[in-house]
């Protein structure tokens, strides 16, 4: 199991976004945990010219998170529109 780490701003996007959208991005989250790389079960994608860094997308939300392989950790960056998210 990893252990996320959500920035503030990801935090604040959540409470501020529709609750049914921050339910479903709540359970991707926990999804996680037990799964870093999901490819299987989402549309995940790794961030080019970053260094374990990815995103998953949901509807028009990207979720953009890095993983510390050795510490078993996930940062998540940043939760955005899709055209906010590569600012």
């Amino acid at each position: 199991m990893f252990e996320i780490f959500i920035s503030n701003q990801a935090k604040k996007f959540l409470r501020g976004i529709d609750r049914k959208i921050a339910g479903e991005m709540t359970d991707v989250l926990s999804f996680l945990k037990a799964t870093p790389i999901p490819v299987k079960d989402f549309d995940v994608s790794k961030l080019s010219g970053e260094e374990d860094s990815y995103r998953i997308r949901i509807g028009r939300y990207r979720i953009l998170y890095r993983i510390y392989w050795k510490e078993r950790k996930l940062r998540i960056i940043r939760i955005e529109t899709r055209e906010a998210a590569y600012d």
